[in-house]
């Protein structure tokens, strides 16, 4: 047999492997196990399932509570593509890609849009927004880095006004120590939220009187002017073998004990700053 007949088939022969191990995006070398096709078919699935609800969806809290089942299932998580987003939320996040080895943040809001009353003399007034909204910090090659939610806008908290005060400080506070799960006291959370009971400019010792936190005993002094602390909705005996799951509360607050941001996300880490 000549040398170029054993050559061609050795190619012949060694192609169908090859094939086998090119995925889905057309790269060599990264074969999908079945772990990791069920896996990314039931992520698919999810998709499809989860953005048919939130165009379904009537109100901030629903399209709130998609964005909340997005993340609790990991179709939202870090490492994985903006693109999900976008399928869910009919973002375009993915068509403004930062420049290489920079992020850029992507905000879904859930509330209502604002547009103020036009000025006498025409000029163009900033749209605002009112209610909750999720952030989304992806880096240039279109992976989500970090997200969080809350219901912010320029600084300020938004809620329905006829929900703020509807609770006592004391009725919230009971509400959280008669919850028996991590998700239970999450919704108490929310709840406190939405009710105005935490929200920027407001006290830090509301939070320490809700949750049984410190933070109010712990200002920042000197240049540092403000501080950011967590609090964890876990069991305290999760939380003691440092195997924390599920959603966290960042508070930031300056050294006059006011709140300035807050957010909410299942990240151990806190929110990048840019």
């Amino acid at each position: 047999m000549h040398r170029s007949q054993v050559v061609r088939n050795i190619v012949f022969l060694a192609l169908p492997l090859l094939l086998c191990c090119v995925n889905y995006s057309g790269r060599v070398g990264v074969a999908q196990t079945p772990e990791s096709s069920k896996e990314e078919k039931m992520h698919l699935q999810s998709i499809s399932e989860l953005r048919h609800v939130y165009e379904s969806a009537k109100s901030q809290y629903e399209r709130r509570a998609v964005s909340l089942r997005a993340v609790d299932q990991g179709v939202i998580q870090t490492g994985r593509p903006v693109s999900v987003v976008d399928e869910i939320f009919g973002t375009n996040f993915t068509k403004d890609l930062p420049v290489r080895k920079a992020t850029e943040i992507g905000i879904i809001y859930f509330g209502t849009k604002v547009v103020p009353p036009t000025r006498p003399d025409e000029k163009l007034v900033a749209i605002g927004y009112t209610g909750w909204s999720m952030k989304i910090m992806y880096d240039y090659e279109g992976t989500i880095q970090y997200y969080s939610l809350s219901n912010l806008w320029k600084g300020h908290s938004s809620f329905d006004a006829e929900l703020k005060g509807r609770t006592s400080i004391d009725g919230l506070r009971r509400l959280y120590e008669r919850a028996a799960s991590e998700s239970e006291r999450f919704s108490i959370c929310l709840r406190d939220i939405d009710e105005g009971a935490i929200q920027t400019f407001g006290p830090v010792s509301n939070v320490d009187a809700l949750f049984g936190t410190t933070f109010g005993s712990n200002l920042p002094s000197g240049k540092r002017g403000k501080q950011i602390e967590s609090h964890s909705f876990a069991s305290s005996s999760v939380q003691g073998r440092n195997q924390l799951t599920g959603w966290i509360l960042y508070i930031e607050y300056k050294n006059d004990g006011s709140i300035s941001d807050y957010y909410l996300t299942n990240l151990r880490t806190k929110q990048p700053q840019r």
